[in-house]
């Protein structure tokens, strides 16, 4: 989960479908974003974030997006992801 202590970044890609590296091998990275999530255009590509050291770059998981660019932007606009539904929060039962 992306959060002000815990930043994810999603890994670009090359034109041939690899990670992007810099010249000292670490990955090349965004910020990751809401609409990145969904946005089909970043599916298979892989998230990182800090190690617990906030020195190395660590796979945290991969994108499965299935909306288009212009579909996750509206879906966003429209709707407030929650954290939780309170009905359905298991750990306080």
């Amino acid at each position: 989960m992306t959060s002000d202590t815990n930043q994810l970044f999603v890994v670009l890609k090359d034109e041939k479908g690899e990670d992007k590296t810099d010249s000292s091998g670490n990955p090349v990275t965004q910020e990751i974003t809401l609409t990145d999530i969904m946005d089909s255009s970043y599916a298979k590509h892989n998230v990182v974030g800090k190690d617990k050291w906030g020195k190395d770059f660590e796979k945290v998981g991969t994108l499965k997006g299935d909306m288009s660019p212009t579909q996750a932007k509206i879906f966003f606009d429209k709707y407030d992801l929650l954290d939780f539904y309170p009905k359905f929060d298991t750990k306080k039962q």
